[in-house]
């Protein structure tokens, strides 16, 4: 067999319901594994956002072993976490599989079974591909293996930090006070900014909105909204490596690290998230920049006497006027909307949509209880 390597992936949390699977696990095995739902046969538009990253999972990563840390919902789970020994494939030993199963062992001893209840999972780490063995015996030994393997380097120092994810802890959330304030600070020097932010107070969340950096478009002067596509240039990449740099200096560390779905907004996230390994990095559709329509893509230079006009219209509260693509109203609406989808509750987050100047940078902060 291979030789167990930790290779390190991209954090994936995923959040599913344990079921009834082929009974192997502690019967068979001694080994008591959970088995994830995945809903195979539903339509994507019929699953939610965690049944489609459960499936999307399975469907996009290596079969095998995977170090990762857990905790189980509910009385049944103690309000712990634990490590995690996952199979993820096709149990290849045998022959009565018919797709994928996500089996996490946890390294625990429960004193009872906890089907029904939702498991949490923060998977750190590729150990191994998965391997038909010759008998029952060389598997049991195997699995036993990969949990010793598992639980030795889900205890080296660069895995702490997650052991603490708020994903893993929702039992410390607390309720959220009935007032909302938040202030918005436009085109302050980042670090200034940071500095002189209030503690951030229990069950407040604080949200960071930056804009994407710089791409060609932008430079030779195109109008580019919602429905250009266009990705980050040179300048662009040292325009977020800039602003990961700044908040490593000022920022313990993000919960979440978003963007919109646009190649340029993705760009300035992932270099961001890269600098935040523990943060979770989700796309949001409502973060879109706003579409010109018919203007899309035209020279600022050509347009602008019109721009201008929409402007004064929009800052004087008109806010369905528009020229040739969305009223005002559509996007103002989308950035209004989008933190009630609760990507995180009451953690530090940061969402990445448009341009950057590179001494300019946009901030919002929220204290945003919803």
């Amino acid at each position: 067999m291979e030789t167990r390597q930790l290779s390190f992936i991209t954090p994936v949390r995923l959040r599913a319901k344990v079921v009834h699977g082929y009974g192997r696990g502690s019967k068979q095995l001694g080994f008591p594994t959970a088995n994830l739902e995945i809903r195979w046969d539903a339509d994507a538009s019929q699953l939610s956002e965690e049944e489609l990253s459960v499936r999307d999972f399975a469907m996009s990563h290596r079969t095998g072993i995977y170090c990762a840390f857990g905790s189980v919902e509910g009385p049944l789970g103690g309000q712990q976490v634990h490590k995690v020994a996952m199979s993820m494939g096709w149990n290849p030993t045998f022959d009565d599989v018919k797709a994928k199963t996500i089996e996490p062992w946890i390294l625990h001893h429960f004193d009872e079974d906890f089907y029904g209840s939702h498991l949490r999972l923060l998977v750190l780490a590729y150990v191994r591909p998965e391997v038909k063995f010759e008998s029952t015996e060389q598997l049991k030994k195997e699995i036993a293996a990969d949990g010793e393997f598992c639980q030795a380097s889900l205890s080296i120092p660069e895995f702490a930090a997650f052991q603490k994810d708020p994903f893993l802890t929702p039992w410390e959330v607390q309720k959220p006070p009935a007032i909302f304030a938040s202030q918005i600070v436009t085109s302050a020097p980042l670090k200034e900014t940071l500095q002189s932010l209030p503690p951030l107070q229990p069950g407040f969340a604080r949200l960071f909105l930056t804009r994407h950096g710089e791409t060609d478009a932008n430079e030779q002067g195109f109008l580019c909204g919602g429905d250009h596509e266009s990705q980050l240039n040179a300048q662009g990449e040292k325009q977020a490596e800039e602003l990961a740099q700044e908040l490593l200096r000022s920022v313990d560390g993000f919960a979440v690290v978003g963007s919109s779905e646009q190649r340029r907004a993705m760009g300035s996230a992932e270099l961001v998230a890269q600098r935040f390994p523990a943060a979770r990095r989700v796309r949001v559709k409502e973060l879109h920049e706003m579409k010109y329509g018919d203007l899309e893509g035209a020279r600022i230079a050509d347009v602008r006497s019109d721009m201008i006009s929409l402007s004064q219209s929009w800052r004087q509260g008109s806010l369905q006027e528009r020229v040739g693509g969305e009223r005002g109203e559509s996007p103002e609406d989308r950035r209004s909307n989008f933190p009630r989808r609760r990507y995180v509750r009451w953690q530090p987050w940061m969402f990445i949509n448009r341009a950057v100047e590179l001494l300019g940078y946009q901030v919002r902060l929220g204290h945003s209880p919803f």
